[in-house]
């Protein structure tokens, strides 16, 4: 009896020994995971960002110290560690990307031709090419940095007739079966329906291809379009009749709207910097007596319109009648979307283009720190100055001043470009990109 008594004790001591020797083990391997886990969540790298400062001379911008500015990114504030001009890093990539579909004769040949003017300052930067979407991206004229050559492309361009501008089209074929007795109903539910396939197959193939990027070089975008209706139920639908639509479906915002969001935030986060060409030849401005809002001159300046500058004794100021239309005509807020997350432009009359073009010339690269993880999470960006480290006898050292900066930044492959290889993959339009796929069959 005694020595089965020993022998339980000593297994018991055995198994107590065990357990402890295990939890040792176990408790080294769990705490090597955590310090892992802690030394991944800390890891702090460089990213970068294309900054503008509106209304400051190459001068003042250069002396501003890193110091002095703070990008936040995600609501959080990361050190900047260096601050040069952008046009220093050379060999740009340009590309001036015809959205068929979307644009009219007039416009392109008026863009292209007006473009052809700036192809010597723009080869300066990098290599220049032309894209026509039509409705997919194809390569027009191969990436150069000869200007000459440059300038006879786009001469042919503005005499090619690839202009289909769809939207026109679909408005006017409706307007005609109306007038010939047809089901309104009927004719504005295709209608919209093919508004709204038109402008997300147009944003695909854009998406899909600003992918493609500049592997780190500076890119930019002209876009050849006169934009499309966020909202075709606006035009297609009478005011009741859209009202019930909205209850019964519960969306206020319209899908045009949505698919504008994905765009500009799909190419800010590639770093493209878009200059958007709805671009007219005649160019009206004139005093109108609108009290300026606080918003306002962004959008005047967004149009490649002048400040406002108030005049002697008075309120009112001039503005440039294109800046507002930019503002205002909804045919064009998906590409005023789109340059103003990507701290672009957008320009409505020839006369405006060399604004557009000078912007480019005097933009900055700021590289900052930052802890970001690679979540695949879109985050949104921006750029001010340090409290109290500008030199307040600098003429820019002022509230007014502000940093603008492309919205958005990535951790990684955006949802919206996978959904835009995707769709393009079933509808068999991909060109370029992949997309992984494991397909199984229900049992």
């Amino acid at each position: 009896m005694q020595s089965r008594a020993i022998v339980r004790s000593t297994t018991h001591l055995f198994s107590l020994s065990f357990s402890v020797l295990l939890l040792s083990v176990v408790a080294q391997g769990v705490a090597q995971d955590v310090e892992d886990a802690i030394e991944e969540e800390i890891r702090v790298f460089e990213s970068r960002i294309t900054l503008d400062f509106p209304g400051m001379s190459y001068r003042e911008v250069k002396r501003i110290r890193p110091s002095g500015l703070v990008i936040v990114e995600d609501g959080a504030p990361r050190e900047v560690t260096s601050l040069q001009p952008l046009a220093d890093e050379g060999d740009w990539r340009t590309v001036v990307y015809v959205d068929a579909p979307t644009v009219r004769s007039l416009t392109t040949r008026t863009a292209a031709l007006a473009l052809g003017g700036y192809m010597e300052r723009l080869a300066e930067l990098g290599t220049v090419e032309i894209i026509i979407a039509d409705p997919v991206p194809r390569t027009s004229f191969r990436a150069r940095r000869q200007a000459v050559m440059l300038e006879e492309a786009m001469a042919r361009l503005s005499k090619t007739d690839i202009a289909t501008n769809q939207l026109d089209e679909m408005r006017e074929a409706f307007t005609r079966e109306i007038a010939a007795g047809g089901d309104r109903s009927e004719l504005a539910r295709a209608a919209i329906e093919a508004e709204v396939a038109l402008a997300r197959q147009q944003a695909d193939h854009l998406i899909t291809f600003a992918s493609s990027g500049g592997d780190g070089r500076p890119t930019v975008l002209f876009l050849i379009s006169d934009g499309y209706y966020e909202d075709p139920e606006s035009f297609y639908l009478d005011e009741d009749v859209r009202s019930t639509s909205t209850r019964r479906t519960g969306r206020d915002t319209p899908v045009g709207a949505r698919i504008s969001e994905e765009v500009a935030q799909t190419l800010s986060v590639f770093e493209w910097i878009v200059v958007t060409l709805p671009i007219r030849q005649d160019q009206s401005t004139s005093g109108v007596g609108i009290r300026p809002t606080s918003d306002f001159d962004s959008f005047n300046r967004q149009a490649g319109g002048v400040e406002f500058l108030p005049k002697a004794g008075d309120r009112d100021v001039d503005i440039d009648l294109g800046a507002l239309e930019v503002n205002i005509a909804p045919i064009l807020q998906p590409l005023r979307k789109l340059s103003d997350q990507t701290a672009g432009r957008t320009v409505r009359h020839v006369g405006r283009l060399a604004g557009a073009v000078e912007f480019l010339e005097n933009l900055w690269r700021a590289h900052y720190l930052t802890t970001r993880p690679f979540d695949g999470a879109l985050r949104p960006t921006a750029a001010r100055f340090v409290r109290g480290a500008r030199d307040t006898s600098l003429p820019f050292a002022r509230d007014s001043t502000r940093v603008e900066t492309p919205s958005w930044v990535r951790s990684s492959t955006p949802s919206a470009l996978v959904e835009a290889r995707l769709r393009g993959l079933l509808g068999g339009t991909t060109t370029q990109g992949s997309v992984a796929l494991a397909l199984s069959q229900a049992k």
